[in-house]
């Protein structure tokens, strides 16, 4: 039983990193338009009950990938905001933005006391950095 549940959460999380944040959204953008693109046909036909089921399941799908968009912005700024209902303004995306770029190292220095700039340079300083520390894998230890 415990075999079977847990190979059916293994299919359920295989497409989990196909979701990027960007990506979310997209199918959030495209999930409003096919939305109020259902509510401009059900203004013109008012009575039939195919666009009305269409419609509602549109709009649960576009309340699901909204709260995961939430749930993401949460997940990259580890604050409560949301909770608080400062919800997908200007400014809590820029405070996302700033979290980023102050989580990236711009400069470094390296062992002969020079400065390398740049996210090529400063991985290279990284891993000759440590390649010195630690060896290579190739020698035997």
């Amino acid at each position: 039983m415990l075999c079977k549940k847990l190979k059916s959460f293994k299919e359920a999380l295989k497409g989990w990193p196909k979701f990027s944040s960007t990506d979310l959204q997209n199918q959030v953008v495209a999930a409003r338009a096919n939305l109020e693109n259902i509510q401009m046909q059900m203004q013109k036909r008012p009575f039939d009950t195919h666009l009305s089921f269409l419609e509602s399941h549109r709009r649960s799908e576009l309340c699901d990938l909204m709260l995961m968009e939430e749930y993401d912005l949460m997940q990259r700024t580890n604050t409560d905001w949301l909770s608080f209902g400062d919800k997908g303004n200007a400014f809590f995306h820029n405070v996302v933005k700033e979290k980023k770029i102050r989580n990236n190292i711009w400069s470094i220095m390296d062992t002969q006391g020079y400065q390398q700039e740049g996210q090529a340079n400063v991985a290279k300083t990284f891993i000759s950095f440590y390649r010195d520390l630690l060896g290579s894998s190739s020698s035997p230890s």
